[in-house]
């Protein structure tokens, strides 16, 4: 179809601007470590066949026997008639390297995580994530329609935090984390959140795709150390050290139970074929038969990062990144990226969708709001706007709906005012009380929904602007604050220069700081008749913040509508 081959090429042209559009390269590997490109011979330093088992003789004649006795493919799902039997001598291998009472295969790693996490958690459930954990965690973890919230890179203080400021809301909790983050070559401090998990009554789930193998004498991250980790959910795949295909979960029987009977990517998929199941098993045989071999890749990232004057590795992973002419050198994104996410000045992309919030009512969010709509549209950018929640609603031409459709030029009607803001009271009150008194609940899935909804189809600039402060209650579990964490797009925080804000805001901001939110600016409009001034305001917050802008809004005269302060706004936009 013709706009179908129009989006596809239009997209396409937005990847390449951002030098991010992916292409293939034929590559011939001869053995593990050479491999041949474009005619010629390469050392690879960019595999996952950390043992070379991919050419191991062993592990070949395994896969070469079992195609022979039992095939090509495995011909239906396991639960059909696809399980054929080497399937229970791997998942009782698994388990028996694994000290776990039992393990189940998938088709994949990726495969494993979209299923696994679903199974687990569901809505009224909390995931917290490690913000730099593999895109099939955080797949599975959106999947599962939990309350997704990441922390800090390796970093247990901010997990303890978000648990001690979330458990009690959520019917369960799931950490997740890679056991080896293959990017970075660090090991999670699997010890540490163990403890945690236990303390707060949570399920520790590691994906070890990048530890089986070569740490704690090839079983993985969980033993790195000298005594087990205590992770009842091990994931991992075969696909890495192991050289083969596949992945699996490793668990207590009950457990491993449930998922073959609640995993949909196990149930609904075709089984492994043959062969890479009897490669994975003697993958296996050889690394317990030798450890001395299956520690080698760990040593040798030692010696070369000895050699090059890198940090020594916890992980076979010492990785040096070299980035061609025009490309985006990722690692330094990564990088600003984390220090982005702990509040520091510096690199921030371009936003599509921003977060309008206060730390409190009546500062001005809707006012700040019209001003953003009329600047982006007079410099010719598109933007949108939705308010999802609205008390107070009186259905005139004052209310905060009606301002702001006609701060993008739009006919104040009723269709226009439901498309906006689905959800309106008429009582002046926080949204779950208004709720209550309207005996018209809340459904807090479906506002996120809306919301994201509404981000998936914006075709410029999106502003969502909340109700109330951070802290005001959805329904009787969820604040606006929950709202932000889910969305996970920048905040704008709106404050007043009164009395007291000082408080207000840098309490605010410690909070977002603690969902590991991104506040692109702290706006501080000037209060009337306030024995503060507004230049003493922002410049107070600006020593006490100052990795964060802050910008002033003064009072303005009756029926003005533009300032300086909103093309600084959206310039940080």
């Amino acid at each position: 179809m013709r706009s179908l081959d129009e989006f596809a090429r239009s997209k396409l042209g937005e990847l390449e601007r951002g030098s991010l559009r992916r292409t293939l390269t034929a590559t011939t590997r001869v053995t593990g470590i050479w491999t041949l490109r474009d005619g010629r011979r390469l050392l690879s330093f960019s595999c996952n066949d950390y043992l070379n088992l991919t050419h191991h003789p062993a592990v070949k004649e395994a896969a070469i026997e079992a195609l022979r006795t039992y095939g090509v493919g495995a011909g239906a799902s396991r639960f059909v008639t696809g399980n054929h039997p080497l399937f229970a001598e791997l998942e009782a291998r698994l388990a028996r390297l694994k000290e776990t009472e039992a393990a189940c295969v998938f088709g994949s790693g990726y495969l494993a995580n979209l299923g696994i996490i679903p199974a687990l958690v569901g809505s009224g459930d909390l995931v917290l994530i490690d913000e730099l954990s593999h895109a099939c965690l955080w797949a599975g973890a959106r999947l599962s329609r939990a309350a997704v919230i990441p922390f800090q890179h390796a970093d247990v203080g901010h997990v303890e935090v978000l648990l001690s400021e979330l458990r009690e809301r959520h019917s369960h909790a799931l950490i997740v984390t890679d056991g080896v983050f293959s990017m970075d070559g660090d090991v999670a401090p699997l010890h540490a959140l163990a403890a945690l998990a236990r303390r707060h009554d949570a399920w520790l789930m590691s994906d070890d795709a990048h530890g089986l193998g070569v740490l704690g004498r090839g079983r993985g991250s969980s033993f790195a150390q000298a005594a087990r980790a205590d992770v009842p959910l091990q994931m991992g795949t075969l696909s890495k050290a192991l050289g083969s295909y596949g992945g699996y979960l490793c668990a207590s029987a009950a457990v491993v139970d449930l998922i073959r009977n609640r995993a949909r990517t196990a149930i609904y998929s075709t089984g492994l074929p043959p062969a890479m199941v009897a490669a994975a098993i003697a993958a296996l045989d050889l690394i317990e038969r030798e450890p001395a071999y299956a520690a080698l890749p760990l040593e040798k990232a030692k010696a070369f990062a000895r050699g090059t004057g890198l940090p020594e590795p916890g992980a076979p992973a010492a990785y040096v990144h070299r980035t061609a002419p025009g490309r985006r050198d990722r690692a330094a994104g990564r990088a600003r990226a984390r220090a982005r996410a702990r509040g520091h000045r510096g690199y921030r992309r371009a936003m599509t969708a921003v977060f309008v919030t206060a730390t409190g009512t009546g500062v001005g969010k809707t006012f700040v709001a019209t001003g953003l709509i009329r600047h982006f549209r007079s410099a010719g950018r598109t933007v949108d706007v939705i308010k999802p929640v609205v008390s107070g609603f009186d259905g005139g031409e004052d209310s905060d709906p009606a301002r702001l459709l006609a701060a993008l030029g739009r006919s104040v009607s009723d269709e226009e005012i439901a498309r906006m803001s689905p959800w309106r009271f008429s009582a002046p009150l926080s949204p779950d009380m208004a709720a209550r008194r309207e005996q018209r609940p809340i459904s807090f899935t479906e506002v996120v929904e809306f919301c994201r909804g509404a981000t998936a189809q914006r075709r410029g600039v999106l502003l969502i602007e909340g109700i109330g402060g951070i802290m005001v209650p959805l329904d009787d579990r969820h604040t606006v604050l929950d709202l932000m964490s889910l969305l996970r797009i920048p905040i704008v925080l709106l404050a007043g220069s009164y009395v007291g804000t000082l408080s207000h805001i840098l309490t605010s901001l410690e909070v977002l700081a603690r969902r590991n939110l991104d506040v692109a600016a702290v706006v501080v409009s000037e209060s009337e008749d306030s024995a503060a001034s507004l230049a003493d305001t922002v410049a107070t917050v600006e020593r006490f913040a100052d990795s964060i802008d802050v910008i002033g809004l003064p009072r303005l005269p009756p029926g003005a509508a533009e300032h300086p302060a909103f093309a600084r706004i959206a310039a940080l936009l």
